[in-house]
């Protein structure tokens, strides 16, 4: 769901993301088929139409949220898009942005059923209501650079500043504090020349499985941890030394935990996936496919990993025992980027495919897959009762992963609204409700990655 490409930690970078030509403005509505009730098959790819940019619409930040929808960021639009369950698409303008790129990066699923999202170019941390409100609150250090952003275990957000040499943590009302990263020494360059070179900055960032925040440090070749309390560890990372033509490569890129408790990470300039234990205890896997530079990852409900390898355009999946198998995209040139699992089972990843126009310019004009895991929908809920007004009905839902789930909420909806004060597991309607159609919503927050995931139940009609 990262998209590094754009920084200019390769030579790569900075040509393939320099052109932003044009800005398409207001919000745009759209439609795709659904997703399927049935596994699909793995290996098996779909494309989701998103709105279509008359120029320049790279798609990243493809995360889960709750309700069951998926949520999306376009760098250099400034929009942010909304998928839901039943298949329409809804994108939102991002205040301010003008016709500068506010770089919308990284999202993730907030504890306050909100998404949140870090602004690279314009030094903020973004939240978005899933009616579209979107508010925004500015990062301390100037010229803080916020990347990766992910939900922890104390009820924060908690976020990379990429040029600052520090971690973020953001309250649900919007209050930040940040944690200096403490010097390590490095691995990577000797020699700072942009602040996007900074040795001890942090880039992605994932809960961990002990309680705390791991991340990565590419320019260190380090994972680093952070306490809920602010207190920064890091472990090394055995990479290759960086060329001179490239002084500061991704050595680790993106960062998340799978069900065997480990952290997983990507290691783009040696073409390997790392595993990495709580103590710090490395296992490196070489991908099959050379130079495919394998940027981001995320956990599978199918309890394997999934990453990218945007250079060769394939996904690819990693068991726990460092099995690989790699699928090639459709498209050639596909650049995938990793988003992450949706409530149908299946990878959603962006992918940005470069298209030359007729006057010889660039352009990226966005879009994004889905990849089938074998696994059907990850969450299925349901309504039980008699549907008569004054008889409780109650919401029940089934996770059908390997996934531990670390809370639920409900809510109940009354022919599509939500139900004022509906919130619990049971509902009792009155004689107000006959003749009106009412369901459920579940949204369930896995641990330990905390990433979310929902489910819609069928309506149930109320009689007297």
């Amino acid at each position: 769901m990262r998209i590094a490409d754009i920084k200019g930690r390769s030579a790569r970078s900075a040509l393939a993301f320099a052109l932003a030509l044009a800005l398409t403005v207001g919000v745009a509505v759209t439609g795709f088929v659904a997703a399927p009730a049935q596994a699909d098959p793995v290996g098996d790819y779909s494309q989701v139409y998103v709105p279509k940019a008359r120029a320049n619409g790279p798609v990243y930040g493809v995360t889960a949220g709750p309700g069951g929808n998926m949520w999306y960021t376009r760098y250099f639009t400034n929009r942010i898009g909304r998928i839901a369950p039943s298949g329409a698409v809804r994108e939102f303008q991002f205040p301010g942005g003008g016709t500068s790129s506010a770089g919308l990066f990284d999202m993730a699923a907030g504890p306050d059923g909100n998404m949140w999202f870090t602004a690279f170019n314009t030094n903020v941390i973004g939240r978005i209501t899933p009616s579209g409100v979107i508010t925004t609150f500015p990062t301390p250090t100037a010229n803080s650079r916020p990347f990766g952003i992910a939900a922890g275990p104390d009820g924060n957000l908690w976020f990379a500043e990429d040029f600052a040499n520090a971690i973020g943590r953001i309250t649900p009302d919007g209050v930040i504090t940040e944690f200096t990263i403490p010097a390590v020494g490095a691995t990577g360059p000797s020699k700072i020349e942009y602040s996007s070179n900074c040795i001890q900055c942090g880039y992605l960032i994932t809960a961990g499985p002990d309680g705390a925040m791991w991340f990565t440090m590419p320019a260190a070749s380090r994972i680093g941890r952070i306490t809920v309390d602010g207190v920064v560890t890091s472990f090394p990372v055995s990479t290759t030394p960086p060329e001179p033509s490239n002084p500061n490569p991704i050595s680790v890129g993106d960062i998340t935990v799978g069900v065997d408790g480990n952290l997983w990470f990507t290691m783009p300039v040696d073409n390997q996936i790392g595993r990495m234990t709580p103590t710090g205890v490395v296992t490196e896997f070489n991908i099959p496919t050379p130079a495919s530079d394998p940027q981001y990852i995320t956990s599978g409900p199918d309890g394997n990993l999934w990453f990218v390898e945007s250079m060769t355009s394939k996904l690819a999946k990693i068991t726990l025992d460092g099995v690989i198998t790699e699928y090639p995209t459709p498209k050639a040139n596909a650049m995938p980027g990793l988003g992450a699992a949706g409530a149908d089972g299946n990878i959603w990843f962006s992918e940005q495919p470069s298209r030359t126009t007729a006057a010889g310019s660039t352009q990226y004009p966005g879009r994004i897959s889905r990849i089938g895991t074998g696994v059907g929908p990850v969450l299925t809920s349901k309504v039980s009762g008699t549907g008569a007004a004054g008889s409780p009905l109650t919401c029940s839902y089934r996770n059908t992963t390997g996934w531990k789930v670390a809370s639920v909420k409900y809510q109940w909806l009354r022919n599509g609204s939500a139900i004022r004060g509906g919130t619990m597991k049971s509902f009792t309607p009155n004689a107000l409700a006959t003749g009106s159609s009412v369901r459920c919503t579940v949204s369930v927050t896995y641990a330990p990655a905390l990433t979310q995931s929902g489910s819609i139940s069928a309506g149930v009609r109320i009689t007297r």
